[in-house]
């Protein structure tokens, strides 16, 4: 991600990988509304993205996993796995959201195969909650979790449950991770006493949010994350 300064945050730039143009057009429409997000372009192939990547840099991608196969797919006709792969290639610490119409997909398996932080099924971006749907996906992803379809859903609502805002959100795996505030505020690029009010927030409103009171910021984060069943990637 880009760093911060204080409160403010450089927007998440996000790419779409995907050979439905109506599809990409949808999501560029919704993704120029999303405050704190900038849409940075649309490639409909696996030719050209890695060059395409490293030029744009975007933080997160969304990738079609069915793209259309070519000259530079590989032996096992996987031409999602080898986009992964080359995104990873352009810019290791790029977050991957697989979008894909085919519900059998939806598991560890396409997660483990593509190297991929999130999944969304088809149906989530034409559903009539939909707009929610990507905005809480993206959310999500760019918060440090991992995601099938469904599960940032669950993050959003357990957020506004405690009362935690996406500043709060953007702390929360490295208070699981126990990284102290200082270690913090120089990685972020943010002042210690902002990222030590933060953290004081954190702790109040998961103490109201879950109903127990922690003995400190560590635990609550856990807590928090054990409420949702996932585990978040360590930041650092």
């Amino acid at each position: 991600m880009h760093p911060q300064s204080g409160d403010t945050a450089a927007p998440t730039r996000v790419l779409v990988v995907d050979d439905d143009h109506a599809r990409a057009e949808l999501l560029q429409l919704w993704i120029d509304g999303f405050e704190g997000y900038e849409w940075v372009g649309h490639h409909p192939v696996r030719r050209g993205l890695k060059r395409l990547a490293a030029d744009l840099r975007p933080d997160i991608v969304l990738l079609d996993l069915t793209l259309p196969e070519d000259e530079f797919s590989d032996p096992d006709h996987d031409c999602g796995r080898r986009c992964a792969i080359d995104l990873r290639e352009a810019l290791p610490e790029v977050r991957i959201l697989i979008v894909t119409t085919n519900a059998a997909a939806q598991g560890p398996d396409v997660m483990k195969r593509t190297g991929a932080e999130g999944l969304l099924l088809d149906t989530s971006i034409r559903g009539t909650d939909r707009v929610q749907r990507v905005r809480d996906a993206l959310d999500g992803i760019r918060n440090g979790f991992t995601l099938v379809d469904g599960k940032a859903a669950d993050i959003t609502a357990l957020a506004a449950r405690c009362g935690l805002e996406p500043r709060h959100l953007e702390l929360l795996p490295w208070l699981f991770y126990g990284v102290s505030t200082k270690q913090i505020a120089e990685r972020r690029h943010q002042a210690q006493r902002t990222t030590d009010s933060y953290r004081h927030q954190v702790l109040t409103s998961l103490r109201g949010g879950l109903n127990e009171n922690f003995g400190n910021v560590t635990e609550a984060a856990i807590a928090f994350y054990r409420e949702l069943g996932i585990t978040p990637d360590d930041p650092r």
